[in-house]
């Protein structure tokens, strides 16, 4: 007889201690799958030093990613947990933009650095093949075969001061024999022409019917301090290298017009900006990797650009906090979840940026709680299950703002309106959070007297499992009957629980009425027992 046992894999969720194909430890929070990463997750070092932004699949990186390392800062997509395909890498003086292959650059890598700008066709070997430097804001310019970062064997050189251009075979960047070759290099060129003066360096061979440079160029603007090279046409660069102040950065392609058009990548380093991507009619639009280097506090946006805007499907890093979903403008617009720091997923329907309707909360290690209550003994018991929590799991920071230290809250009290309320003190002086849920508000004070009484007979009537013996408990009522209308200020009924320790204060069960100038507010409040 055979026996086969199959085990469901398990979709999780939470943080965890994670190590990478390369044997790093991290601490992961995100998506999870038998416990390894799979989905969306945020990486990093217990010094923050070594970061990872992106997808996962079964514990390894897999698809985009945004990548901190060291100084470095890495976009690229990823398989198995290695770089593969075009990517790019950037850091103060040193940009590289080429194909990936295990994670390391092969083939044509271009490296614009503090003072030179290299086009390697090997970038696997980096200092060694054919290479073509451009150095010190254009003063020379070599294309050939390098050993150790010096030409050795067939290549030209050229000073754009003398504006001669020499060939032949060199041995460590002298001369050995001087001639022409069948050597493909702009710099052999018949009609290449160098024009050097006070506004600036210019390198060309090519000249249109209206007298505007053309084909492969190098053209140095002196006032602005701006070097291009590359493919131009009717005077303007249209695919190459564009570098400003030697700070900034970018290598792909422009429109007639001169406004990025197709894939490019840029990274400007005053700014701390990193961004690869698609762009029409100069506007980011299309799949697109935003990384703005914040230390610790990284801002990495991955996904759909819309007019220059982060508007589409895109998971984004920001506050610590994970957004995936659909957004507009950078804030979640639509269907969406938002990962916290503790690994909680919100899941729900978001307006600018705004939680409107949540879906579902599930907590760390993937368990779910029902957010909409069937009945009021539920809602009781699992409130005050979360106040041992402080509410942290139905806290909800984005939205905020309806009152100061209030929150709104990601559970739905029956028939009420849920809030948090933050920065309460016990008897001891120390803060903590505390729930309330607006039952009913109006001018109709009968109709508010029949809630209220009818609400603390149903409270009275609860069954509450102790924490201590899981036993069904009694709640101890103080019920008062309300006022007169007009006569009061506030006045409330309280519940009591024997027997039902926990880590903080004994947390009492509150109905209250307000009085209003205009009328009357019903609430149900979880506070500490000693108010």
């Amino acid at each position: 007889m055979f026996l086969s046992i199959c085990a469901a894999a398990q979709n999780t969720n939470g943080t965890i201690k994670w190590k990478s194909v390369k044997g790093i430890e991290y601490d992961y929070t995100g998506e999870l799958l038998n416990g390894k990463p799979h989905g969306v997750g945020f990486a990093t070092t217990k010094d923050g030093m070594e970061r990872i932004f992106g997808y996962f699949k079964n514990g390894m990186q897999s698809g985009k990613a945004a990548i901190w390392s060291m100084g470095y800062e890495t976009i690229a997509d990823y398989k198995d947990g290695y770089a593969y395909g075009p990517g790019a890498e950037a850091a103060s003086g040193d940009f590289k933009i080429g194909e990936f292959n295990h994670g390391e650059f092969t083939g044509k890598l271009i490296v614009v650095g503090r003072y030179e700008i290299y086009v390697l066709a090997d970038g696997e070997q980096y200092k060694n093949g054919r290479i073509l430097r451009i150095s010190d804001n254009g003063s020379y310019i070599t294309d050939g075969y390098n050993v150790d970062g010096k030409l050795n064997g067939m290549g030209s050189y050229l000073d754009t001061k003398e504006k001669k251009p020499y060939s032949g075979t060199w041995k460590d960047n002298e001369l050995k024999d001087n001639f022409t070759w069948d050597f493909t290099s702009f710099l052999q060129n018949k009609n290449l022409r160098v024009e050097n003066n006070d506004a600036h360096i210019m390198v060309f061979s090519g000249v249109s019917s209206d007298n505007r440079i053309k084909d492969t160029c190098y053209v140095y603007e002196k006032d602005e301090d701006q070097q291009s090279f590359g493919y131009f046409d009717k005077g303007m660069l249209r695919h190459g290298i564009f570098v400003r102040n030697e700070k900034s950065c970018i290598i792909g392609n422009w429109d007639e017009n001169g406004k990025k058009e197709g894939y490019c990548v840029s990274f400007d380093e005053e700014a701390d900006l990193f961004i690869a991507g698609n762009y029409k009619n100069g506007k980011l639009h299309g799949e697109v990797v935003s990384f703005n280097d914040k230390g610790k506090d990284d801002i990495i946006y991955i996904g759909e650009a819309t007019e220059d805007e982060m508007t589409g499907e895109a998971i984004l890093l920001k506050d610590k906090l994970i957004y995936s979903g659909k957004l507009k403008k950078g804030v979640l617009d639509g269907k969406g979840k938002i990962i916290y720091p503790d690994g909680r997923i919100v899941n729900g329907e978001y307006s600018g940026g705004k939680l409107i309707m949540p879906v579902e909360v599930i907590l760390p290690g993937g368990r779910k709680f029902d957010i909409k209550p069937k009945n009021l003994n539920t809602a009781i018991n699992f409130l005050l299950k979360e106040w041992e929590n402080d509410f942290s799991n139905i806290k909800s920071e984005e939205l905020s703002g309806n009152m100061l230290d209030d929150y709104n809250c990601l559970y739905y009290f029956p028939d009420g309106i849920s809030r948090i309320l933050t920065g309460r003190k016990d008897m001891n002086g120390k803060p903590h959070n505390e729930f309330s849920a607006e039952i009913k508000r109006g001018a109709d004070y009968d109709l508010i007297k029949k809630e209220y009484d009818n609400l603390c007979k149903k409270i009275s009537a609860c069954s509450i499992t102790s924490l201590a013996t899981g036993k069904a408990l009694k709640l101890i009522p103080e019920i008062n009957k309300l006022p007169e209308a007009g006569t009061f200020e506030n006045a409330a009924s309280f519940f009591t629980l024997p027997a039902y320790p926990g880590k903080k204060s004994d947390p009492l069960i509150r109905v209250m009425v307000r009085s209003f100038y205009d009328g009357y507010q019903l609430t149900v409040d979880i506070i500490s027992k000693w108010k």
